[in-house]
């Protein structure tokens, strides 16, 4: 991104003495500020495009158990991981429509290297998506402080009885909305920086040639 800012202010110092050197400015400066506006919507565009990218993967990067029930998961990355009640999901070819009112549940992770039990807290921060057959709210959270193997083991509370439900997990969720987030608002600052040194361009060579038209001819 910097490399991308850097060049365009290259260009557009570039653009300003190539005019001001010019005893008649011709309308070159026309045709590059129609390329910084065509760069800066290619710019935007690809962001953008990363940004809906990052929707789309948001919910297909979540590992998935059924619960009642346990499952071992393989975590490469330290730090805060987010457990989910996925209440609309297809997971292994099955349909899950459970309501969006949360169950009573007791949730446990332990480490399987050392055996440790993992603290099991609420989720520190509200997080809810709704994506293309799937939607889900946060219920729990716990830290991974080394990569490993991890079980989650997730029951009704009281040994009560209950339908199946799927429990999605996800690695560092709150970076993962940042930075989609980060990536959508810097397709729209590429776009009104690129716009306005286009018109910065557009309007120095204006102002160039009307003054060199009022100039009497000698």
């Amino acid at each position: 991104m910097l490399k991308f800012w850097s060049a365009a202010a290259q260009v557009y110092e570039w653009t300003i003495q190539l005019e001001t050197a010019t005893p008649q400015p011709s309308r070159r400066g026309y045709v590059i500020a129609a390329i910084v506006f065509l760069l800066g919507m290619i710019g935007s565009a690809a962001l953008v495009g990363l940004f809906a990218y990052g929707l789309f993967t948001l919910g297909t990067d979540m590992e998935r158990m059924v619960a009642p029930g346990s499952e071992q998961f393989e975590f490469s990355r330290t730090g805060t991981h987010t457990i989910f009640y996925e209440y609309e999901s297809n997971f292994d070819g099955t349909t899950y429509s459970t309501g969006s009112t949360v169950p009573a549940l007791d949730i446990s992770v332990t480490r399987l290297d050392d055996g440790a039990d993992i603290e099991v807290r609420s989720s520190t921060m509200d997080t809810s998506y709704a994506l293309v057959n799937q939607s889900g709210q946060s219920i729990r959270s716990f830290s991974v402080d080394r990569e490993g193997t991890y079980e989650i083991t997730a029951e009704y509370s009281g040994a009560a009885d209950g339908p199946d439900i799927v429990l999605a997990v996800s690695e560092n969720i709150t970076r993962t909305i940042l930075t989609t987030v980060g990536v959508f608002f810097g397709g729209g600052l590429v776009f009104c920086m690129m716009t306005l040194a286009a018109i910065g361009i557009a309007g120095f060579t204006f102002y160039r040639r009307y003054q060199a038209e009022r100039q009497p001819v000698s």
